[in-house]
């Protein structure tokens, strides 16, 4: 009798700890996906066709940009703004961030975080950011 208490309490407990362990599992997760990431250095001379590119090119700009939680912002107002986001569908998204240090120049790539499932697919959308704030390029693809 002691047995099966005991074994019904250790089944009860390991029952309990994988019911919290899933319902924390899609928290982690997104935490873990949808957090930028600084990818590291760039080129910019690499974008100069897509800043003399007179579709890409915007009048926009965000304020002095600093760090890449600054940069994050800017560019999720941007693509807010160039692709008509008001209603929040291009999230959750993922950002990679990048920087040019000799141009002072940003680069931004934000991807659905649902590109992760198998059976999803879609493009993604690109900011050259000045660090004074301006929008060298902005452009999507699908």
């Amino acid at each position: 009798m002691k047995n099966k208490k005991r074994l019904l309490v250790v089944l009860l407990s390991l029952l309990l700890a994988l019911l919290l362990l899933l319902g924390a599992l899609p928290f982690l997760l997104y935490g873990l996906i949808v957090t930028p990431r600084f990818k590291g250095d760039f080129s910019v001379e690499g974008y100069t066709a897509y800043i003399e590119e007179e579709r890409y090119q915007s009048d926009l700009t965000y304020g002095k940009v600093e760090n890449k939680t600054e940069v994050v912002k800017a560019a999720k107002k941007a693509f807010a703004d160039r692709f008509d986001d008001k209603d929040g569908l291009l999230s959750p998204r993922m950002y990679s961030i990048y920087h040019d240090k000799e141009a002072d120049v940003w680069l931004v790539e934000s991807h659905s975080a649902l590109l992760l499932l198998p059976f999803a697919l879609g493009g993604g959308h690109y900011l050259l950011l000045n660090s004074d704030g301006t929008v060298l390029a902005i452009w999507g693809t699908k």
